[in-house]
């Protein structure tokens, strides 16, 4: 029974997992300069080559920077061929949170919680969690993910989409600490579930 119920969790995570990355973000480069202007990719689809098709602009609930001091600037997504496009200036030095929150519907809570980041100069920021309904929250550079709902975490396995396009579940213990492992550097996309939520976080890694 407990063999039949362990295949059956198993089996329910690969299937979130095949249909997670519907949307995520992600900035043309990893490292920037304080002063330059950042562009943003909001991308829909299956896979994390060209987006596949474009989502009503208005399910793009809230989108906003948090700086290295903490502070929050919005951010406007314009729609761009198959994409939503957006820019800020790195005004600061540091590591910022890009972060985009949409609804599969008009009204309602949020079904998806997009993040990236990007890293203004050479001073890493130690990075906290923002507050939001669901999110994954990573060391700087990446070294392990944890999930949070508003400042509480909870006890969520994460998934790791590789730049092959391979997926798999991060290894997590008895804390909730997810601890990151590649073999391969470039684009990385980690995701998340938790009632009826999905949480994205985007990231280059340099090995």
């Amino acid at each position: 029974m407990k063999m039949t119920a362990k295949l059956i969790s198993i089996l329910l995570l690969w299937t979130l997992v095949t249909n997670a990355h519907e949307h995520w973000l992600y900035t043309d480069y990893a490292n920037y300069k304080a002063g330059d202007v950042v562009t943003v990719h909001l991308h829909s689809g299956h896979t994390t080559g060209e987006s596949e098709f474009l989502i009503d602009t208005k399910l793009i609930r809230e989108a906003f920077v948090v700086d290295p001091e903490g502070h929050r600037t919005p951010l406007i997504f314009k729609p761009e061929g198959q994409e939503h496009i957006a820019t800020f200036t790195c005004t600061v030095p540091g590591t910022h949170d890009i972060i985009a929150n949409l609804r599969k519907r008009p009204s309602g809570p949020f079904s998806y919680l997009l993040k990236t980041r990007v890293q203004a100069g050479t001073n890493p920021t130690i990075m906290q969690p923002t507050n939001q309904e669901l999110e994954i929250v990573a060391e700087n550079p990446v070294s392990t993910l944890q999930v949070f709902t508003g400042a509480e975490q909870v006890k969520v396995p994460i998934a790791l989409f590789s730049p092959d396009g391979s997926e798999h579940s991060l290894i997590m213990d008895r804390e909730g600490i997810s601890q990151f492992n590649s073999d391969q550097s470039g684009f990385h996309l980690a995701v998340c579930h938790f009632r009826r939520q999905t949480a994205c976080f985007s990231f280059y890694y340099a090995d």
